[in-house]
């Protein structure tokens, strides 16, 4: 009832403290009681950090569904589905993303026809909780769409089309459709290239994606060369922990370590490992993924007794 009055504003404001609730935290009305909760919450199965996850994930399910639902109460209003949307797609929401996009791009459509930039906005938002949900084929359909209709409409080197272009492009990367996603990389890099120094950040993640795209089609000298620069520039302007950045150091890991050079694969990847683990934590899967890469770096190399140090680190986790 609340978020049906509210603004996305409000959904986003809700999600950010049920994301920080911390049973540790509790307050009390007397030390005794107090003890009591904080012993209660440590002995629970897995921990405090075990019980803060499971009640931090009831919590979100009911306050995205109640998310959902506004939408549905809303549906006259575009702007708000796309809000909820935006809110829902980082959360991993796909069904709930894919019907307040849809909700915000027939809305916008109906009202201001299919060419505006907010409609386009939104067809591209169906795309990426598409993607999300894993209907790789349906997300490549409808950024297509999108893509031909900024262009077309909103000119070809606007800050919509690069946004779309660059989804798009992910997309067919992951359909292994690689040369067709260069392709775009390199429109994107060449498009945000001229925009000068305000776009510096966003031309360097470019050129982090077109190495990924390239050394998928196993041009790895070559993809060692943009990628190398790529992550000098995210390291520089966005950051070591920005998910650029490391999106750009796993790739050049992975092309060095194909390229036959364990010793600076895993140069690299002990640094991902360490941002990951500042950044996530050592039990997020982002940070074991990283672990297991540096595991098989330091075989390669031949330094059996730290891969296997590694890898036991990483089936110790899962096995808690």
């Amino acid at each position: 009832a609340v978020l049906a009055s509210e603004s996305a504003a409000a959904f986003a404001a809700l999600a950010a403290a049920v994301d920080a609730v911390d049973l540790g935290r509790a307050e009390a009305g007397s030390e005794v009681d107090l003890l009591s909760i904080i012993a209660a919450v440590e002995s629970a199965d897995g921990g405090a950090a075990a019980l803060n996850a499971r009640v931090r994930a009831v919590l979100a399910a009911w306050l995205e569904k109640a998310a959902v639902d506004a939408v549905e109460d809303r549906a006259d209003d575009p702007a708000f589905a796309r809000g909820i949307a935006s809110l829902l797609l980082p959360r991993g929401n796909a069904p709930g993303a894919l019907r307040a996009a849809t909700v915000a791009y027939l809305g916008y459509a109906e009202a201001k026809g299919e060419s505006d930039a907010d409609a386009i906005d939104a067809l591209a938002a169906v795309a990426a909780a598409r993607a999300l949900a894993g209907q790789m084929d349906g997300a490549a359909r409808d950024y297509g769409r999108a893509l031909a209709t900024a262009e077309a409409h909103l000119g070809a080197e606007s800050a919509e089309a690069c946004a779309v272009r660059r989804g798009y492009a992910l997309v067919l990367d992951d359909l292994g459709r690689h040369g067709a996603a260069e392709s775009l990389h390199r429109r994107n890099v060449a498009v945000l290239g001229r925009q000068g120094r305000r776009f510096a950040a966003e031309a360097a993640e470019a050129r982090g994606l077109l190495g990924r795209s390239v050394a998928a089609q196993g041009r790895l000298e070559e993809a060692e060369d943009v990628l190398a620069s790529a992550v000098g520039d995210l390291e520089r302007l966005q950051g070591p922990e920005h998910a650029s950045t490391t999106l750009a150091v796993t790739a050049l890991a992975g092309v060095v370590d194909a390229l036959g050079r364990s010793s600076e694969a895993a140069v690299l990847l002990t640094r991902l490992v360490l941002t990951h683990e500042r950044a996530l934590g050592l039990d997020h899967p982002t940070t074991l993924g990283a672990l297991a890469d540096l595991g098989g770096a330091l075989a390669r190399e031949g330094r059996w007794a730290d891969a296997g140090s590694v890898l036991r680190r990483v089936h110790d986790v899962h096995r808690r």
